[in-house]
C-alpha cells in the first residue's frame, strides 16, 4: 500500500507540475493556514479522474499561495467511479504513520480517502516532500452537475526525513469547478 500511495502522489505532482488551467468559477475560493499563518491560494487545476477498469474515482485539486511560495494539492478518493462527483462525508487522511501502541487504533493502516500534498519554493521550483500524514477532509457540498465542490481540511503533515512538522488548519476550498476525466 505504502507503495502505491507514494506512486500516487509522486504521479499527482507530476501532473499537476505540467498541467496549469483557471479551474476557479464565480465565487469560488481556496485558503489554508498554515502553521499558524492564513494563506489563500490561486487555484490552478481541478480534476475528477474516474476509472471504471479499477471501479474508483479521485479528484484532485492544485493551488499556490497568492505569495507563491506554498503549492498545495488536495487528493480526494473512493472506492466508486459511479457519478461525476465525490460523496459528501468526512474523508480520512493517514499516511505513513507509525502505530502508538498506547491507543486501540492501529495508526499504521494508510486510508485511501485522500491526501495532502505540500511543496514549498527553492529558488524557482517547488520541492516536495514525503509526509507521515494525519488529518480529514469534510466535502460539505458536491453538485454533480455543475461540477463543484466545497468543504474543509485539516492535516498534521510530519516529514519522513528530518521529523518537521507543518499543521495545516483552517482549510476550505468552496465552490471549485472540477473537470470530470475518464
Amino acid at each position: 500500500m505504502k507503495k502505491y500511495s507514494i506512486s500516487l502522489v509522486l504521479l499527482s505532482i507530476l501532473f499537476f507540475a505540467c498541467s496549469k488551467s483557471d479551474s476557479g468559477g464565480s465565487g469560488s475560493s481556496f485558503q489554508a493556514k498554515i502553521n499558524g499563518t492564513s494563506y489563500n491560494f490561486n487555484l490552478e487545476t481541478s480534476h475528477l479522474l474516474r476509472s471504471t477498469v479499477t471501479n474508483e474515482k479521485r479528484l484532485d485539486f492544485s493551488g499556490t499561495s497568492t505569495d507563491g511560495t506554498i503549492k498545495l494539492v488536495v487528493t480526494l478518493g473512493e472506492q466508486s467511479s459511479t457519478g461525476n462527483g465525490m460523496s459528501v462525508k468526512l474523508y480520512k487522511i493517514q499516511l505513513f504513520n507509525e502505530d502508538n501502541p498506547s491507543t486501540t487504533e492501529d495508526e499504521s493502516l494508510d486510508s485511501d480517502d485522500g491526501f495532502i500534498t505540500y511543496g514549498s519554493k527553492v529558488g524557482s521550483n517547488f520541492v516536495f516532500g514525503v509526509y507521515a500524514e494525519k488529518g480529514s477532509m469534510r466535502v460539505s457540498a458536491c453538485n454533480e452537475s455543475a461540477k463543484t465542490i466545497s468543504g474543509t481540511f485539516e492535516c498534521t503533515l510530519t516529514d519522513l526525513n528530518n521529523n518537521n512538522v507543518i499543521t495545516i488548519s483552517e482549510g476550505k476550498f468552496n465552490n471549485i469547478s472540477y473537470t470530470v476525466i475518464n
